[in-house]
Formats: structure tokens, C-alpha cells, sequence
């Protein structure tokens, strides 16, 4: 399976659950294993309740993890969803984990991915998981050698990859790349140019308010886009080459029909351009 996780925005607010009898919106405090202390707000008596809204934090967050089969047919399913404040620290993220892969062996199922958005933490938890940095001989000085393990593989989730993509592109700043720049611009002309239904794009695919919006960053980084781009808006190069990055960071996760050797060069090929 592959483990995801995520913290979205919620509205404050705190409900009694009488099949626990437990005050629920309050932020929970993590344990050693990095998941959050259960029946922690329990509703004995009225004093109880009040001293929970006087001296406890109310979540303004709920982080979800889910698990999704490697079977293309099995749906994702929740393993945990609780309220938080979004403070927790990177060795909690890897105590979690720990603890979810004993759980999962105990069980004879395999956690092959971790996968998150670009919180530091998360990234930190990966990196110290996947990377052992080794002694480097004093000739290999400006490289860094690790030992990497592939028993369990850490990766940012592409879809944030894409909107963070998408996002970057939509900014009001200009990106240079030498002589040459980046610009939504580009697209923007391409569109008030070129038939609608040949570019597929609309207004809101190139709205920068809408910032989770993965359907608008496929439609951008698509072949069609980059194509038409090219031919009819001028000194565009800068920007079909980051539509082409952008590309294959995504489809190279995504286009279920590719194959290992295809997915590798395009991933490296995008690297290469950034």
C-alpha cells in the first residue's frame, strides 16, 4: 500500500460525541508514536467541559492519512483523521511511520510509499529515512554519497508537485532564465489568439487564486498547450520550456500507460530543466 498524508484548513468548532462521551475539536497532543492521544476530552461533568474551552486549543486544522492499495481497481480508504494545530516536529512524523509499518507487518501488508506535500517536516522525516550519509573520502569532498534505502520509498505527493508547479507559473513576479522569461503572459496572449477549442484552457485555468487547482495545472502542462504556444506566441521559448518540465514531472506519475525505462527519462529530463 501507499501511505498519504495531508493537513487541510477547517472552521474551529467543537461537538460532544455521545458514543465516547468525548468533547471532539480540541487539539489533541501526539504520543511517542506520533498519533494523537485518544479519549482525551472526556465529558464527566460540566466544570470539566468549561475548563476544556478555557485552556485548550481548538483544532483549526485535520490531518488525514490514508492508505491506497498498488491495485489500480481498489479505492484509497481513511486510517486516521484528527484535529490539529499543525505543530508537530519531524522525529514525530518518523514515529508514526515506524509505528504504521510494524502495524501493517503484524498484519502481513507491506507499506512500499510515504508519500506528503512539501511540509519541512515530512520532507526532513524522508530524507533522514531514505538517506544514511556515509563517511566520503577526502577526494569526494564537493559530493555527497548516502546509502539509500528502497525497502520503503519517501516521495512529495505529485499532485502538490503539479498545483506548486501551477502556482509558480501563475505569480505576478516574472521568471528570468538568462536572456530569456517565464511568463503566464504567454499563455494569456495564446488564448485571446488562438479558438478555444483548441488550447481547452479557460480563465480560471490561469486564476492564481484558486491554488489547489490540479485539473487547471494538467490542462497547462498538457502537449496541446505547449505546442500552440510555440507557434503562435513569440519570444514564449522560456515558458514552453517550463510547460515541458512541468510536463514530465507530472506525467511521469500520472500516465499509467508509460513504462519504468519512460518514466525514469522523463523524470530526468525535467530535472535537467530545472
Amino acid at each position: 500500500v501507499v501511505i498519504q498524508e495531508d493537513a487541510t484548513k477547517c472552521i474551529r468548532g467543537v461537538q460532544y460525541d455521545p458514543a465516547s462521551n468525548q468533547m471532539v475539536g480540541f487539539v489533541q497532543s501526539l504520543d511517542n508514536r506520533g498519533l494523537p492521544e485518544i479519549l482525551a476530552f472526556p465529558a464527566t461533568t460540566e466544570a470539566a467541559i468549561r475548563s476544556y474551552f478555557d485552556t485548550k486549543e481548538r483544532s483549526e486544522y485535520v490531518y488525514c492519512i490514508l492508505a491506497k492499495p498498488l491495485m489500480e481497481s481498489a479505492s484509497a480508504f481513511v486510517l486516521c483523521c484528527y484535529g490539529t494545530n499543525n505543530k508537530f516536529k519531524a522525529d514525530q512524523t518518523k514515529a508514526r511511520w515506524q509505528y504504521q509499518l510494524e502495524c501493517a507487518a503484524a498484519h502481513n501488508i507491506m507499506i512500499r510509499v510515504f508519500s506528503s506535500d512539501g511540509d519541512s517536516r515530512c520532507l526532513s522525516a524522508m530524507r533522514e529515512r531514505m538517506f544514511q550519509a556515509c563517511g566520503n573520502p577526502l577526494a569526494w569532498h564537493f559530493w555527497f554519497r548516502a546509502e539509500l534505502d528502497l525497502t520503503v520509498v519517501c516521495v512529495q505527493d505529485p499532485t502538490h508537485v503539479a498545483t506548486k508547479l501551477r502556482n509558480l507559473l501563475l505569480r505576478n513576479k516574472i521568471l528570468c532564465v538568462g536572456k530569456y522569461f517565464i511568463s503566464v503572459n504567454h499563455i494569456q496572449f495564446m488564448m485571446d489568439n488562438t479558438s478555444q477549442d483548441q488550447h481547452k484552457l479557460r480563465e480560471e485555468d490561469i486564476n492564481p487564486k484558486d491554488r489547489m487547482n490540479f485539473k487547471s495545472a494538467e490542462k497547462l502542462f498538457s502537449e496541446r498547450v505547449s505546442t500552440l504556444l510555440a507557434l503562435k506566441t513569440d519570444d514564449a521559448d522560456a515558458t514552453c520550456v517550463f510547460l515541458e518540465m512541468a510536463n514530465g514531472a507530472t506525467e511521469a506519475f500520472f500516465d499509467r500507460k508509460l513504462q519504468p525505462l519512460q518514466r525514469i527519462t522523463m523524470r530526468l529530463l525535467s530535472l535537467v530543466m530545472e
